[in-house]
């Protein structure tokens, strides 16, 4: 007669610690992949307001590379609110 063999079992603790390793794996490989994700995030975000500064800074660039005029000092003083001197500023406050 030939031998049976008996399989050997394995423990009910051997299986709860590879079951409790692999969901740990699986919660940190998830974890992981939330910051990964709002990293990306927070990259693009930031592509995308140094792409909007760098058009204002070549804006602002231009603006100081060009020669001065007087008329466009005027208008820019009256529009953040001075005036020259001995000039009258009149407001209209009706509202309409």
């Amino acid at each position: 007669m030939a031998a049976k063999k008996r399989k050997k079992r394995t423990g009910f603790l051997p299986k709860l610690i590879l079951f409790v390793f692999v969901a740990y794996a699986t919660g940190i490989l998830i974890s992981n992949q939330i910051k990964i994700n709002r990293l990306e995030a927070d990259t693009a975000a930031l592509d995308d307001l140094i792409a909007t500064e760098s058009m204002k800074k070549a804006q602002l660039e231009q603006v100081l590379s060009a020669e001065i005029d007087d008329d466009y000092v005027t208008k820019e003083a009256q529009n953040q609110g001075y005036a020259a001197p001995n000039e009258r500023v009149f407001v209209d406050i009706s509202g309409s």
